[in-house]
């Protein structure tokens, strides 16, 4: 998606102040790095509209009052839906500032198609609207959370392994039922999302890039504030690059060689089945990779080779990644703690012999062990705020028209655009 400079730069002076509240004018500009007089003049629109509040001004001895900006979280509400377990999906209504004001988890059986799957959750989210303290009319956006290939620009599920049906208009379908605009993302960019805007940094991180450790194995990657996509919207699939040539081994993809066939927890379980002469255990995919970290852990040598394996293998990957993308960090995610002490001294010699000392010099390597529910939690909330932060809709879904007046910061068309997925 093409956004303009005012887009932009709205964008970022919302995300700085919900870090910073409650905060003065003078100080977003150092914050944002955004010119006073655009600040004052954001800031005069977004007051208007209620979306900021001003406080009380702080008297000085000297000079002009300081007024400090806060988030109005009862501007807008958005509606976040991610899985939590096995046919069970949590549904949160949210406000601006991204605090949670209502949860409910649900049951929603595994039909047999994605569509059937897309009404079904549909009927849930209505439910849970009708459950819950928050108009309907308060409710700006609706964001999902799906484990498969996203088109998120148009809505469109193009796979999703548990499915047989392809290029599913879930947005669509669900938008047809709630008449309330619906956003969809894979869970790599979510984690992305959510890393940005909630992270442990004093300010936040611009330019970073994630590499997700999970069944699968994912990357995304943020420029400038803003989450990188493709032309097609299409999320970016780091475990189907090829990392091994010629025979390479044979991923769920139907594709030899694929990095997620040798790094991610499906990979490492299938790789110690196979070389023991033991079916797959797909069932009990997390049991069976404990049960193989423990091995490892305890000396035994095939489970070590095929986790070394593993850390050399995405530590080439990741030199190739920071030779093409140059992020400010890496940071290596997982969901489980085995993975990163048995994988992290292979994957740091690997990319420390393959990387240009110009470019391994600049950038940041961090391992991070993160919490799924709290992460998806985050980062679905924030795939739906990041519209209403860009001034794209109302809460009625509308495209909002240009205002006419009270400072509009908009001022010429600017020829820049910045992508966002």
């Amino acid at each position: 998606m093409r956004i303009s400079d005012y887009e932009f730069n709205r964008m970022r002076l919302l995300k700085a102040i919900r870090r910073a509240e409650p905060v003065a004018r003078t100080d977003l500009v150092r914050i944002t790095g955004l010119a006073a007089g655009t600040i004052t003049q954001l800031t005069a629109d977004l007051v208007h509209r209620k979306i900021l509040t001003e406080g009380k001004p702080a008297q000085k001895s000297f000079g002009r009052p300081r007024v400090e900006l806060q988030i109005n979280a009862k501007a807008a509400h958005v509606v976040s839906v991610f899985a939590a377990a096995s046919n069970s999906f949590v549904i949160e209504i949210v406000d601006l500032r991204g605090d949670v004001v209502f949860s409910r988890e649900v049951q929603i059986p595994h039909p047999r198609l994605l569509a059937s799957w897309a009404r079904r959750l549909a009927r849930a989210i209505d439910a849970t609207l009708r459950a819950g303290s928050v108009a309907r009319s308060d409710v700006a956006r609706i964001a999902i959370l799906i484990h498969g290939i996203v088109d998120n620009l148009r809505g469109v599920v193009h796979w999703l392994v548990t499915y047989p049906d392809r290029e599913v208009p879930v947005a669509a379908l669900i938008e047809e039922r709630l008449k309330i605009p619906v956003v969809i993302d894979n869970n790599t960019n979510l984690i992305a999302r959510a890393e940005h805007w909630f992270g442990d940094e004093t300010e936040q991180l611009d330019d970073f890039s994630v590499i997700v450790i999970d069944r699968g194995l994912g990357s995304a990657h943020y420029v400038d504030g803003m989450l990188w996509s493709g032309a097609l919207g299409i999320n970016s699939e780091l475990g189907h690059v090829k990392i091994v040539s010629g025979e390479g081994r044979t991923c769920y993809c139907g594709a030899r060689g694929c990095l997620a066939t040798y790094c991610s927890m499906f990979g490492i379980v299938s790789q110690i089945s196979e070389l023991r002469g033991e079916a797959v255990p797909l069932e009990t995919l997390v049991e069976s990779f404990k049960d193989f970290a423990a091995q490892a852990r305890r000396g035994d040598p095939l489970a070590r080779k095929v986790f070394h394996q593993a850390g050399a293998l995405l530590g080439t990957a990741a030199a190739n990644m920071l030779h093409e993308r140059n992020p400010r960090r890496l940071i290596v995610m997982a969901f489980d703690a085995d993975f990163i002490p048995l994988i992290s001294d292979a994957f740091s010699a690997a990319l420390k012999s393959q990387t240009l000392p110009a470019f391994a010099a600049k950038t940041e390597v961090q391992f991070k062990l993160i919490d799924d529910v709290a992460y998806y939690r985050k980062g679905c909330a924030v795939l739906a705020l990041e519209q209403i932060y860009l001034g794209k809709i109302n809460s009625a879904g509308r495209t909002r028209k240009r205002p006419k007046k009270h400072g509009d910061p908009r001022g010429r068309t600017s020829a820049r655009r910045r992508e966002i997925s």
